[in-house]
């Protein structure tokens, strides 16, 4: 983060790629990598079927989480698609509700 704050960008255009493009795929992996790292950290000591259970357990949370979000994930992926990164929120939910 030290460098982000003392470094200079060459334009305007530069700036936004970055806080637009480049600095959300740096943290959504950040986020994916710290997950891993706090599952492994609870990952029971034990024999085999405690570990698939675990595991399993996980995999039930992570597939809750994307049921409960799937309509906020499917507005990214649309977003990806199209290329409406220009429009607000308020205008993406519009058009996607026109659709």
């Amino acid at each position: 983060m030290e460098a982000e704050c003392t470094y200079v960008f060459k334009d305007q255009a530069e700036e936004i790629r970055y806080y637009k493009i480049e600095k959300p795929e740096f943290i959504k992996y950040g986020v994916f990598i710290h997950r891993v790292y706090e599952m492994h950290k609870e990952e029971p000591i034990g024999f085999r079927e405690t570990k698939i259970e675990f595991l399993e357990n996980e995999m039930t949370k992570l597939r809750n989480f994307q049921n409960e979000h799937r309509i906020f994930i499917g507005i990214i992926l649309l977003m990806k698609q199209v290329e409406i990164l220009n429009f607000s929120l308020v205008d993406q939910l519009k058009w996607i509700s026109l659709q």
